[in-house]
């Protein structure tokens, strides 16, 4: 239940970042989205100074190495670059300093600052960026709220200051209140008892569950409030707020989702958990040896019987190849799961890195200039998660090569070719004939395995120069070769037991009905070859089959 609730609460943050944005567009801005007076004032007001507070998480804050962070940083960094702006910080301790600045004109622009009606009318204010709903949030077992006035009769912890605290201070100055100094220590005085509900924004609750890892809480009331994050500017500089409604204008879907996600989703898995990896990793030693203990009891009861139960070895040997073909299929779909994963999240994760690290080039050289060394720097960054995507991306083709689905046996194994060639410099030639017929699925796979299986072993132990993978149909049977020039292989290796990988390889190829053999040339060299009859191969028990075995 807990885990649906959470479900759900990402769902509804999801919702409410979509609904209170929904005056940004997802046009990119043309080269000429500022007109020649815009420009101009841009030009004679090219520096402005941003108050920065320094610990509001999740929206601004400045960690303990001086920089500048939160949800704000990233649109204030749009916001440079795309309006060709130097932003200098100033750091403030409190919303009063900040404003003051505003006011005296030592700032001349703040991203967080609340509309207080002691500041309100001084300044110049742009449309709400973000809109943040104020909710109360009980433990799970809590009662659910009817309105305001049913928080009369329970202990309620509302941060102070706050825009919950302003709100009941102007709105409900009756009610009594737990005053915390942070939603951390709100959210703790409702999980262990001392307060019965907390009273705050949404998001900042979300990132707060999230970073401390503690029992999710529910929202029992949404009280029709909200905390609005808007760019406030001195009225001096008020021709700046419609150009800051252009530039947030010009933000697409897809860079509000990674603001958003990158700081208010916060995933609290990113540092390791030991106690589940032990407790899996016993489970998965478990299974393990319980299948080794049974395959060894199976054998060794086998043995004493071979003489009068030939038949029943026969089945047992038939029960254990589908057990392998099992453990096969399980393997693909689990490197295809992997695959998926990788794509999903790392990808997700380097195209943000990416994203960010061009921008802090951009911002830093607006800021002190083309300065070589920094520039090498931040190219040097940029080159090194472009390498991390072609790894990845790499990785990803070796679990599972999306070109076996898309376009067949033939372009999957030409592609391995020029694979093997890239990472190994050893000469790979495909002669392989376009298949006029649909093979199953896994019998796709088990091909293509044997053939990566293959160069794989003569990348490691053949010491060749070149390599040859041959794929053709004659009479109905289907014959794939792959030879290679190197040292070959004696007969004692190819019949040694610790040759798991022809094992492997013979078993796919029984899978399908065929046979499959290592030869020594009589140049030089191995040749591993598979013969598989048509009829046999559209025969061999498919994915689903085993599905049903299983």
């Amino acid at each position: 239940m807990a885990g649906w609730h959470k479900k759900c609460s990402f769902l509804f943050l999801s919702i409410l970042v979509a609904s209170s944005t929904s005056w940004v567009s997802a046009q990119e801005p043309p080269t000429d989205w500022l007109t020649a007076e815009e420009q101009a004032w841009l030009d004679s007001n090219s520096v402005l100074r941003h108050g920065v507070i320094l610990n509001h998480e999740p929206f601004e804050f400045v960690d303990e190495h001086g920089v500048y962070n939160g949800l704000t940083s990233d649109y204030v960094a749009i916001l440079a670059e795309r309006l060709g702006v130097v932003i200098q910080e100033v750091h403030v301790e409190s919303f009063a300093e900040l404003a003051a600045g505003m006011v005296d004109g030592s700032i001349d622009i703040a991203t967080y600052l609340p509309r207080y009606d002691v500041v309100s009318d001084a300044l110049a204010w742009s449309e709400p960026v973000i809109q943040m709903p104020i909710a109360a949030f009980g433990r799970q077992d809590s009662a659910l709220l009817l309105d305001v006035a049913a928080l009369a009769q329970w202990r309620v912890a509302v941060e102070k200051p706050s825009r919950a605290q302003e709100i009941f201070s102007r709105d409900w100055p009756d009610l009594e209140f737990v005053y915390v100094e942070s939603p951390e220590q709100g959210l703790t005085a409702v999980v262990n008892g001392e307060a019965d509900y907390f009273v705050h924004n949404v998001f900042s609750v979300e990132y707060y569950q999230r970073r401390i890892g503690i029992e999710p809480v529910k929202s029992a009331l949404q009280l029709p409030y909200t905390f609005d994050i808007r760019v406030s500017v001195r009225p001096d500089l008020e021709p700046l707020v419609p150009l800051i409604h252009k530039t947030i204008n010009s933000l697409s879907n897809h860079e509000r989702t990674l603001i958003f996600d990158k700081w208010v989703n916060l995933r609290p898995s990113a540092a390791i958990d030991w106690k589940r990896v032990l407790v899996v990793g016993g489970a998965i030693l478990v299974f393990v040896l319980s299948l080794f203990l049974w395959i060894l009891f199976w054998n060794r009861r086998l043995t004493r019987r071979v003489a009068a139960r030939t038949s029943e070895l026969e089945e047992s040997h038939q029960a254990m190849r589908a057990l392998a073909m099992h453990m096969d299929r399980i393997r693909e779909e689990e490197k295809s799961r992997i695959a998926i994963e990788m794509h999903d999240e790392l990808g997700h994760t380097l195209t943000a890195l990416t994203m960010g690290l061009r921008r802090f080039g951009s911002v830093l050289r607006k800021k002190y200039g083309e300065v070589e060394v920094t520039g090498n720097q931040v190219s040097d960054l940029v080159q090194l998660v472009r390498e991390a995507t072609k790894t990845s991306r790499r990785i990803m083709s070796d679990l599972r090569p999306s070109v076996l689905n898309d376009l067949g046996l033939v372009a999957a194994i030409e592609w391995l070719a020029h694979e093997f060639e890239s990472h190994y410099g050893i000469g790979c030639l495909v002669d392989a004939e376009d298949l006029d017929i649909d093979l199953p699925e896994g019998a796709l796979i088990a091909l293509f395995r044997i053939t990566q299986e293959s160069l794989t072993n003569v990348a490691k132990h053949a010491d060749a120069t070149s390599a040859r993978v041959s794929l053709r149909i004659e009479d109905s049977v289907l014959f794939l070769d792959i030879a290679d020039d190197g040292v070959g292989m004696s007969a004692e290796g190819t019949n040694s037991g610790g040759s798991f990988g022809l094992m492997g390889m013979g078993e796919r190829a029984l899978a399908l009905g065929g046979q499959l053999s290592v030869d020594q040339e009589s140049t030089g060299g191995t040749r591993v070859s598979v013969r598989v009859p048509i009829s046999e191969m559209l025969n061999a028990p498919s994915l689903s089959t085993l599905n049903s075995m299983s």
